[in-house]
C-alpha cells in the first residue's frame, strides 16, 4: 500500500507501470507502451468542495456535474457517460466515460475510455478522493489485460483516518525540542494504528528523543507505519538494517526496504540503492542498475546523486 492523507491504495499491478508524480494528496501512474498510438494512465487525488454533499445521492449528482476527468470537448465527442452509486459503499460513486477523438490529424479515430471512483471521506465530507484510469487507443485495439489492471487499481482504494491535530501538534513540539511531550501525544495514536504517529514515535525511539533510545521499539513502530505505506517508515527501516538495527547488519533487508521507499519516489532511498549496486554491497555490483537508481534520485532533486552521475557517468 502507498499512504496518502486520508487514503491509501495499491499501485497498479504489473511490471510495466511506473509513477510520474507523487505527493501527500496526488499520484499519477503510467503504463509503458511501445506503440505510440496507445496510452494508459492511472490517477488518484483529493479535491475539496465548499458545500459537502449531504446524502449519497447528492454526491452522485455532484460527480455528474463535475464530470470528473472528462476530456476536452473541443477535441473529443463523448459517446457514453454513466454515473452510479456503489451498492456496497453508498458514499462512493463510480463513473465511466467513452469518447472519440476524430480530429483530422489522426488517420484512424482514437477512443478514450475512462473509469473512476469518487468517495467522500467520512472524516471530512467536503474532501473527495478521485481514483481513475484512462485508456487511449485506436478503435478496436483496446488491451483487456491493461484495463483489468486499471480495474484492480480502482478496487485497491482504502479510506484512512485524516491526520489528527495531535500528530501535527507533536511534530511542532519535536521541532521546539519538547520531544517528551510529543511522545505523550503520539503513543496512544500509534497504539491505535495511526501510521504517521507510529512513524514519528519510531523516530523518537531511534534517536532517543523524549524516550530512552530503543532500536527494537523503533523497528516495531516503523513496521506498523510501513505496513500502511508510510514512505518515511519504509526508508527508516532500510536505514536501520543498513546500520545494524542493534544487531548484525543485514544488507538484503536494507535493500528490500529501500526498494519499497524508492518505488514511492523517495530520492534518498533511490540514492542508497545506487550506492549499494555501485559497491556490490548485498547485491552483485551492477553499474547499469546503479546508474538507473542514481538517475531517478537526481531527477527527484537529490544533489548527491547528480554529483555522482557527473563524476562516474560523464
Amino acid at each position: 500500500m502507498w499512504a496518502f492523507d486520508g487514503f491509501a491504495l495499491k499501485p497498479p499491478s504489473g511490471s510495466e507501470w511506473y509513477s510520474l508524480v507523487k505527493s501527500r494528496d496526488r499520484v499519477v501512474f503510467t503504463r509503458h507502451a511501445d506503440d505510440p498510438t496507445y496510452a494508459l494512465i492511472a490517477v488518484a487525488y483529493t479535491a475539496r468542495v465548499d458545500a459537502p454533499p449531504a446524502t449519497p445521492e447528492a454526491l452522485a449528482d455532484l460527480v455528474r456535474r463535475r464530470a470528473p476527468r472528462s476530456p476536452d470537448t473541443f477535441r473529443y465527442e463523448i459517446k457514453e457517460q454513466t454515473t452510479e452509486l456503489e451498492p456496497a459503499a453508498s458514499w462512493c460513486v463510480q463513473y465511466r466515460l467513452r469518447a472519440e477523438d476524430s480530429r483530422n490529424s489522426f488517420f484512424y479515430p482514437h477512443i478514450v475510455r475512462i473509469a473512476g471512483r469518487v468517495c467522500a471521506h467520512p472524516g471530512a465530507p467536503g474532501m473527495l478522493i478521485d481514483v481513475s484510469y484512462a485508456e487511449r487507443a485506436i478503435e478496436g485495439e483496446s488491451r483487456p489485460e491493461a484495463l483489468k489492471e486499471g480495474e484492480a487499481f480502482l478496487a485497491g482504494l482504502r479510506l484512512t483516518p485524516l491526520l489528527p491535530a495531535a500528530v501535527a501538534d507533536a511534530d511542532a513540539l519535536i521541532a521546539r525540542g519538547e520531544a517528551g511531550e510529543a511522545v505523550k501525544l503520539l503513543a496512544p495514536l500509534a497504539e491505535q494504528g495511526h501510521a504517521q504517529a507510529a512513524q514519528l514515535l519510531g523516530a523518537a525511539y531511534e534517536r532517543g528523543r523524549g524516550v530512552a533510545p530503543d532500536l527494537a521499539q523503533a523497528s516495531r513502530w516503523y513496521r506498523i507505519a510501513a505496513d500502511a505505506g508510510e514512505v518515511d517508515a519504509l526508508y527508516n527501516l532500510g536505514a536501520l538494517y543498513e546500520h545494524a538495527n542493534g544487531g548484525g547488519r543485514d544488507a538484503q533487508e536494507a535493500l528490500r526496504w529501500f526498494r519499497r521507499a524508492a518505488d514511492q519516489r523517495d530520492s534518498q532511498a533511490q540514492l542508497n540503492l545506487g550506492l549499494l549496486y555501485l559497491k556490490g554491497d548485498g547485491v552483485p555490483a551492477d553499474a547499469d542498475r546503479a546508474r538507473f537508481w542514481l538517475e531517478l534520485a537526481a531527477a527527484n532533486g537529490n544533489a548527491r546523486a547528480r554529483a555522482l552521475l557527473d563524476k562516474l557517468f560523464p
